[in-house]
């Protein structure tokens, strides 16, 4: 496996490409270790318009709103080509999306 760094510079510099050709993306994964998944669609277009802006450690980027991420989520649900399993964590997604965040006493 490639040093953390290395992997980061990686991701900057696809990033960077992209934005030079003006190219809808979206990234999928996070901090959690999960692969991330460099995704292309056009359903992600207005999504990524709506987008919020955000800076940290002096890096610019842009954050998919709550209703759209549970609309990306509900149709990625119903799309018949993906796993049941993925379906299913993308319901359970969609569903914690909706209730927000949870009461201290809840547990996660």
């Amino acid at each position: 496996m490639q040093p953390l760094a290395e992997l980061a510079a990686a991701l900057r510099d696809a990033v960077e490409v992209l934005e030079r050709g003006a190219v809808p993306y979206m990234l999928i994964g996070g901090r959690s270790g999960a692969p991330v998944q460099l995704a292309f669609d056009a359903a992600f277009d207005a999504p990524i318009e709506r987008a919020m802006h955000g800076v940290s450690h002096g890096r610019s980027f842009r954050l998919v709103t709550r209703a759209d991420l549970i609309a990306l989520k509900e149709r990625a649900s119903r799309d018949p080509g993906q796993r049941k399993s993925k379906a299913l964590r993308d319901q359970a997604d969609v569903e914690q999306l909706r209730e927000g965040a949870p009461e201290p006493d809840e547990g996660w």
